[in-house]
């Protein structure tokens, strides 16, 4: 029969006293029910008279020991208990009451029958609902887990938000994070799935019936979160009996919530594991089926929604229908950008990328310089090289002057940042001399700005000012709010490097105010940084950890 939980956690109480003996002495010397719960307690057989005597015997047992010493009693995870369990864990807290004891329990949500509900009818009973650790709380593990390393806060942001707050799935995820492969210094890390979280989540999956998991790999198809109705249409069943059966797994075993009209997964996780395990053929097939139901939706018009464009792109271009998706790709990838979503939008444009004949020359040039740029925000310089490099080339081909400006400055920008000095200012005025030569002030003002940074980070000051001066005389008469930011931005680190910390803290401000109003997050972030940095060379430390507080948060 089950073996009830509390064996172990009374022998680990007890010590190294015999388990037999120690019983008789806080059961008033009842040798036989100490024999009989000794033998329960050990796992070694059924207890004589049924759970009723069980219970008796148990309350009895631990009203002794809280009487010795006070008490802390955790049961966790008894969605999984038995029905054992479930009838003497209401038994016990009923009994024990007046005690000097804590009784913890853990457990999903319950169905309302469940006999462990019985626990809060009790008056001295509480419930609270645990959610999951804060966005501050799981980059503090990460960086205690990981060390400061010299990781790209792309990959940790990736590994916090593949945790959904839970702390084991966080801490495997680090610990996957720390083999060889994923060793710091590195452009790019493994944050896939630890086999230690696969087999877990594999094990629940497993307990589903065929059809329920059908339908969760459409779902998993879908995305993290998914429509309801959307996953009717594409897999031809009823919308109301998949909001039945979706109920019913929420309630059950936790595998997918409420999310306002939609539904997401438990766990990133869980999602990416239902995914992986489908044969490719098939999760085309769900792609393509999801994907000719949006395209349906929009009716082939061009001007819609960015956020469908994203999931219109998305299952189009994974369900093979890459010319269906090209009109959207650039509206798509630019609303990733302005969610600070980069790894997604880069993966969104490398799918198009492996579609040879869906893009014309143009296009596909254009493409790669985004996904180069792409690339530079997720930390892998090494990609960006690599995309920017065949962009000059193909737009040099073309006679595309706008794109091999932009390439080139972008190129610079990652040449600075991996502090290949001389090469990156070569590409940077290489990339003033293209840009003026397409007529483009835009990306003069930004190599401009590639050569500040430059200097900041050779702490040239005086470099910096003047490239933020020239930034700023080309960008002042374009009515550009980014690009304005952008001058501020650089302005304020320029000043801070040189101390003039007023400067610097006006500037920062005047970035962040105007990036907000574009609702650009990932400026915003930067903006915040040089006021946080900008406050502590100040002194003003408790406005710079304030400024920190919302930097993690946001």
């Amino acid at each position: 029969g089950e073996v009830f939980p509390l064996g172990a956690a009374v022998r680990a109480h007890l010590g190294g006293e015999d388990l037999e003996a120690a019983l008789v002495q806080r059961l008033d010397g009842e040798e036989r029910l100490a024999a009989d719960l000794a033998r329960y307690l050990r796992g070694e057989g059924e207890i004589a008279g049924g759970m009723e005597r069980l219970s008796i015997g148990l309350v009895r047992l631990i009203r002794a020991l809280a009487g010795e010493a006070p008490l802390v009693l955790t049961i966790e995870d008894l969605h999984f208990a038995g029905e054992a369990t479930r009838t003497v864990v209401p038994m016990l807290a009923r009994g024990l009451v007046e005690s000097r004891l804590l009784l913890c329990l853990s457990a999903r949500p319950l169905e309302d029958d469940d006999p462990l509900l019985d626990v809060l009818r009790l008056e001295e009973a509480r419930r609270l609902e645990l959610q999951g650790l804060s966005s501050s709380a799981r980059m503090a593990i990460l960086h205690d887990a990981l060390g400061t390393g010299d990781r790209h806060p792309a990959q940790i942001a990736e590994l916090a938000r593949k945790s959904d707050g839970n702390p084991y799935f966080l801490l495997e995820l680090a610990s996957a994070c720390r083999e060889p492969d994923s060793a710091p210094g590195s452009d790019t890390a493994d944050t896939s799935v630890p086999t230690t979280l696969t087999t877990m989540l594999k094990r629940r999956i497993a307990a589903l019936t065929d059809d329920d998991r059908e339908l969760l790999e459409a779902a998993a198809c879908c995305g993290y979160v998914f429509d309801p109705e959307l996953l009717a249409e594409a897999s031809g069943r009823g919308l109301i009996t998949i909001l039945k059966r979706l109920g019913r797994m929420e309630r059950r075993g936790g595998l997918v919530v409420t999310a306002g009209d939609a539904y997401r997964f438990h766990h990133h996780l869980l999602q990416e594991v239902l995914y992986d395990a489908l044969h490719p053929r098939l999760r085309k097939a769900h792609h393509a089926s999801i994907g000719g139901v949006l395209f349906d939706r929009v009716g082939g018009e061009e001007d819609v929604d960015p956020g469908l464009a994203a999931q219109l792109c998305l299952h189009l271009f994974r369900g093979g229908r890459a010319r269906d998706a090209t009109p959207y790709l650039f509206l798509a990838e630019g609303w990733y950008r302005t969610r600070c979503e980069y790894a997604a939008g880069l993966a969104l444009l490398e799918l198009a990328l492996e579609e040879e004949e869906a893009l014309p020359a143009t296009e596909r040039a254009w493409t790669l310089y985004q996904a180069g740029s792409a690339s530079i925000v997720a930390g892998d310089i090494g990609a960006a090289e690599t995309y920017l490099l065949r962009a000059c080339g193909l737009a040099e081909e073309l006679g595309l002057d706008e794109l091999q400006a932009r390439a080139l400055r972008s190129l610079a920008s990652a040449k600075i940042s991996r502090r290949e000095h001389d090469e990156g200012r070569s590409l940077a005025q290489a990339a003033i001399d293209a840009a003026r030569r397409a007529g483009d002030p835009t990306t003069e003002a930004h190599a401009w700005l590639a050569l500040a940074q430059d200097a900041v980070f050779r702490e040239d000051a005086e470099g910096a000012r003047r490239a933020c001066a020239a930034a700023a005389a080309v960008a002042g008469g374009l009515d550009d709010v980014e690009l304005a930011a952008s001058v501020a931005l650089h302005t304020a680190r320029a000043a801070r490097l040189a101390g003039d910390l007023d400067t610097a803290a006006r500037e920062a401000a005047r970035s962040a105010s105007m990036v907000r109003a574009c609702g650009d997050r990932g400026r915003v972030l930067q903006a915040m940084e040089v006021e946080g940095s900008v406050a502590y060379a100040a002194g003003r430390f408790a406005d710079a950890l304030s400024i920190t507080d919302r930097l993690i948060e946001l």
